[in-house]
């Protein structure tokens, strides 16, 4: 399942999740906070079901944080472009270019005024379009990485889910000297 958030920044809160399947034949745009969180967080809560993130610490903090749960197992493309590709940029917009190929509108990126306001369709179709994308990506990051990387990044998405909840109750890790020895 890919998913991509849309958070307010100043109030550090969830407003919407998108979601697709690795089909790319469903997607969904879910406002938060609403009725059917039980249902996304029995979704999210499913370990047999693989949670694919651009970032996938910085998503699973906010859903940690606005749904109280962690969510596991996850893929985190950001980690593994950062992994196997030599650039300084791993951002969504530029990994669906340089390894898609294609252009991206900026549009989900832009921040709204006002969160409470109707989504257009353009919105939604964007929206769409970055969810669906990350699946791709994955695949053609994975067929770059060498053995080693995948084995590697396998064991750092295991941790990913806990650093996010302990970034959450203030245990900052980001820097931190922890595993000094």
């Amino acid at each position: 399942m890919n998913l991509l958030l849309c958070i307010d920044p100043k109030e550090h809160k969830l407003i919407f999740i998108h979601l697709c399947d690795p089909f790319k034949e469903i997607v969904s745009i879910i406002k938060m906070p609403n009725e059917d969180s039980i249902n996304l967080k029995q979704l999210l809560s499913n370990s047999s079901l693989v949670k694919l993130f651009h970032n996938a610490r910085f998503d699973s903090g906010f859903i940690y944080k606005n749904l109280g749960m962690i969510t596991s197992p996850v893929i985190c493309i950001r980690l593994m472009s950062k992994m196997t590709n030599n650039t300084d940029n791993h951002s969504l917009k530029n990994l669906v270019n340089t390894l898609l190929g294609l252009e991206l509108s900026n549009d989900i990126f832009v921040r709204l005024n006002n969160y409470e306001s109707e989504l257009t369709q353009e919105y939604l179709n964007s929206a769409a379009l970055h969810v669906i994308y990350l699946n791709d990506i994955k695949n053609k990051i994975f067929e770059t990485a060498n053995l080693q990387q995948l084995e590697l990044a396998d064991k750092c998405f295991e941790i990913i889910p806990l650093l996010a909840a302990a970034d959450c109750n203030g245990l900052n890790l980001y820097g931190a000297k922890i595993f000094d020895h």
